[in-house]
């Protein structure tokens, strides 16, 4: 089971033993999760248009669980498309990243949602944006950065990879195998939302992979 690191790895990192795309084969996408801006309650801008002015008018901070994650290069990704500069303050963890967060210490953090969302819930935090391509489930009201920046989609994956050479039909029918264990132990109907939103779809899943790539090599480019 791989995760976004499988992508974002070889776009940093151009001496690993293996080859991604020669090595591996992807097979199938098993579950994504949402990503979020989310900010110190007493930030100023509520909205990506004011973070970008914010950025543009003086010195940003942002953070993420750690670096080189989602987190991080989804705030790469965002510099590039609205033409920004961004500060990342490394932390090892969402814990000790959203800590500082909540204190004010760091005014913005890239996370997963369903680990930021309990602090929005209560008050500490709030939501600026969702980072994927549709609009979070549980806060439809608030609007995606891909509103502002068409294309942005960051998203947390866990998808389906297998040694390449690996016959079609057995890796498929492993994860046939996985998805039916999961509906029948209610893990699909216990998580979506807002914690893992299984994609059944093959299309759709190679979209989420071309994303997470997108997204890492925008962090590259810095």
């Amino acid at each position: 089971i791989a995760t976004n690191s499988l992508l974002i790895n070889p776009a940093i990192n151009q001496s690993l033993p293996y080859d991604t795309h020669r090595d591996l084969v992807g097979v199938s996408m098993i579950a994504t999760q949402p990503v979020a801006l989310v900010a110190n309650k007493s930030f100023g801008p509520n909205t990506i248009p004011e973070v970008v002015a914010a950025a543009n008018a003086a010195s940003l901070n942002y953070t993420s669980p750690g670096p080189r994650g989602v987190g991080h290069l989804a705030g790469e990704l965002l510099q590039q498309k609205a033409g920004i500069k961004m500060t990342h303050i490394n932390y090892n963890g969402s814990a000790p990243a959203l800590t500082d967060v909540i204190a004010g210490r760091v005014p913005l953090m890239f996370d997963i949602w369903h680990s930021a969302k309990r602090y929005v819930d209560s008050g500490e935090l709030k939501l600026i944006a969702g980072a994927g391509s549709e609009r979070l489930a549980d806060a439809p009201q608030v609007p995606t950065i891909a509103e502002t920046y068409p294309g942005f989609d960051a998203v947390a994956f866990n998808a389906a990879v297998v040694p390449a050479g690996v016959p079609r039909t057995h890796s498929r029918q492993a994860v046939g195998r996985h998805q039916r264990r999961s509906e029948l132990s209610g893990v699909q109907g216990k998580s979506t939302p807002p914690r893992h939103q299984s994609v059944r779809k093959h299309a759709t899943g190679a979209g989420r992979l071309d994303a997470a790539r997108d997204c890492a090599l925008a962090g590259d480019r810095q």
